[in-house]
């Protein structure tokens, strides 16, 4: 089993990785498609989630994952499940 220390410290590195992408895409105005009532998502959402899903998979492959944006080829069961909501 992974320990909480590690996990932890993974999920801050992911974050801050996820936030400069966030961050620089800010800059440049993008298309927003609405998913329902005052909630939309762009692709800085999408690529956010990718970035951090790809990189717990490559540590963590016995991991699911419950996700925001849909990625049906993502494990929804698994030793831990890491909840992304970019």
């Amino acid at each position: 089993m992974t320990s909480v220390t590690e996990l932890l410290a993974v999920a801050e590195e992911l974050a801050i990785s996820a936030g400069n992408l966030v961050f620089d895409k800010w800059a440049n105005p993008v298309p927003v498609q609405s998913k329902g009532f005052r909630d939309v998502v762009t692709e800085a959402d999408f690529a956010a989630q990718a970035l951090i899903t790809n990189a717990v998979k490559a540590r963590f492959p016995t991991h699911g994952f419950l996700t925001e944006e849909d990625d049906d080829s993502l494990p929804r069961e698994g030793e831990v499940i890491w909840v992304i909501d970019p």
